[in-house]
């Protein structure tokens, strides 16, 4: 049994594409998404801000995953207060477009 991993960066945002891709693609990050990562909670409240329209329903709709109201608001708020990796920090920066931020270890 592999131990399950913080993701990075470029690893969320490459699910991200692929999840919004062929329907192989999805199934493979799905399977990957998954499997692979330690903090469902938070990756599950990025991943399903971060797709829109169809891809994000049917996101949703696979994990069986509830919004919390006022989630957009509050990620920031959740991710402190957790004191998670800054890792979570940094993709919901770019998820908002507020990516003036450096990047962990740059």
């Amino acid at each position: 049994m592999t131990k399950k991993k913080i993701i990075t960066i470029d690893e969320f945002f490459r699910l991200k594409e692929m999840l919004q891709g062929l329907p192989e693609d999805k199934d493979i990050a799905f399977q990957i998404y998954s499997s692979q990562y330690e903090d469902r909670e938070m990756l599950d409240q990025l991943m399903s801000k971060a797709l829109l329209f169809e891809d994000r329903k049917n996101f949703v709709d696979a994990i069986r995953f509830k919004f919390k109201i006022r989630t957009a608001d509050t990620l920031y708020t959740f991710i402190d207060v957790e004191e998670m990796n800054l890792v979570y920090k940094h993709i919901l920066n770019k998820i908002t477009g507020d990516d003036k931020y450096p990047r962990p270890g740059s």
